[in-house]
C-alpha cells in the first residue's frame, strides 16, 4: 500500500483528527501492520490518558493536561508543527469531593454523582428531603418558605427507564426523540415553546428560594447513572443525580410518611485560569505525491471525556489509535 499523504492530527472542540490518503499496490501496508504489532505504543498511550490523567472534562485542568501531553507525543513521533489552538468554551470544572447517603431511618450509601458544573453546597447538608415531583410551578412557588437550604427531590418517581443506547435512524424500529433511548444519532430538533417552560419556572423558583441542593433521578436502570450538567453561572444550584432505584426508594418512604434524612455535600472548583478557553491539538504529516498534495482526509477522535468516567471509549481509544497510526 502506497501512503501518498498521511496523518494530520486536528483537535476541534476537544476533538483530535488525522488525515491520510492511501493507494493500493505497495507492500508498505504490510510493513506498517508489522510495525504496529511489534512496536505499538497505543496501549501505553491509552493507559496514560485513562489512568494517569483520568477524567478530562472539557476545559478542565485535566483536559488541558491531556492536550499538552498529546502535543508532546506528536512532537516526539516527528509530526510537523504540533501546536495548540484555543477556542472559547467557558469555565472549567473539577469535582473535588462528594457525599450522598441516607442516614435515617437506616444508613445506606447512595449511588449518585454531582452534575457537571454543579456549584458546591454550603458545607454538609443533613436534612429530610422535600419532594416536589409532579407539582406545578404555582404549587412550588407556594412552598418557597420551606425550600431555603432544603434538599429538594424535583422529579416524579422513575417508571420508564432507558434500556437502549444509540439507535440507528435507519432501523425500522427507530423513534425520533424517544425517551426509551439514552442518545439518538441524527434525531431532529424538538421545537421549543415560547416563554419559560414549567421546568424552567420551577428551577427559577428553587434558585430564588436558596435551596441547599437539587436531587433528581437517573434514567438509567440497575444502578446505571446517566449524568448531565451545564454551567448555569450565577443561577446555578448544587445538583446531584441519583440512581433511579435509590431515588424511587426514598420517594416511596416519603409517601409512607417514614422519616428520612439524607446527607449531601458537593465540593467543586470552577476554573477560569485560561479565561474560558479550551484547546485543539493540530499537527500535520505532509504528503509526498504531487498529484495528491492538495488533498486532505481527516480521521478523528476526541480528547475530552465526562467527569464520571475515564473516557476509555469516549474517546481515549480513538486518540491512542490516531497517535499509533502516525507513529
Amino acid at each position: 500500500m502506497n501512503w501518498q499523504r498521511a496523518m494530520a492530527f486536528v483537535v476541534v472542540g476537544g476533538f483530535i483528527s488525522a488525515t491520510l490518503v492511501a493507494q493500493s499496490g505497495d507492500p508498505a501496508f504490510a510493513r506498517m501492520r508489522a510495525e504496529s504489532d511489534a512496536r505499538s505504543r497505543a496501549a501505553a498511550d491509552f493507559e496514560h490518558l485513562t489512568i494517569d490523567i483520568g477524567p478530562r472534562l472539557t476545559a478542565s485542568p485535566a483536559h488541558r493536561q491531556a492536550a499538552n501531553w498529546v502535543k508532546g507525543r506528536l512532537t516526539e513521533i516527528g509530526m510537523s508543527n504540533p501546536r495548540l489552538e484555543s477556542w472559547d468554551f467557558g469555565r472549567g470544572w473539577t469535582l473535588n469531593h462528594l457525599v450522598v447517603e441516607m442516614v435515617e431511618p437506616r444508613y445506606l450509601p447512595l449511588i449518585g454523582y454531582a452534575d457537571g458544573w454543579s456549584p458546591s453546597t454550603n458545607g454538609e447538608i443533613v436534612a429530610a428531603p422535600v419532594f416536589i415531583g409532579g407539582k406545578t410551578p404555582e404549587a412550588v412557588a407556594a412552598m418557597t418558605s420551606t425550600l431555603k437550604g432544603a434538599l429538594v427531590m424535583t422529579q416524579p418517581m422513575m417508571d420508564t427507564f432507558v434500556r437502549k443506547d444509540r439507535p440507528q435512524p435507519s432501523e425500522e424500529s427507530y423513534v425520533a426523540n424517544s425517551a426509551a433511548y439514552a442518545t439518538s444519532v441524527g434525531r431532529p430538533a424538538t421545537p421549543r415553546p415560547s416563554g419559560p417552560s414549567a421546568a424552567q419556572r420551577i428551577a427559577a423558583t428553587l434558585h430564588a428560594a436558596g435551596v441547599g441542593a437539587v436531587i433528581k433521578p437517573s434514567i438509567g436502570e440497575h444502578g446505571t447513572v446517566f449524568v448531565t450538567g451545564r454551567d448555569a453561572g450565577a443561577d446555578g444550584v448544587p445538583t446531584v443525580t441519583l440512581s433511579g432505584e435509590h431515588y424511587n426508594m426514598i420517594a416511596r418512604m416519603l409517601q409512607r410518611n417514614i422519616p428520612v434524612k439524607l446527607r449531601v455535600r458537593v465540593d467543586a472548583t470552577f476554573d477560569t485560569s485560561e479565561a474560558g478557553r479550551a484547546y485543539n491539538v493540530i499537527a500535520e504529516l505532509p504528503g509526498s505525491d504531487p498529484a495528491l498534495r492538495d488533498e486532505v482526509v481527516m480521521l478523528g477522535a476526541h480528547l475530552d471525556s465526562w467527569h464520571t468516567g475515564v473516557g476509555a471509549t469516549d474517546n481515549a481509544d480513538g486518540v491512542a489509535t490516531m497517535i499509533g497510526d502516525a507513529d
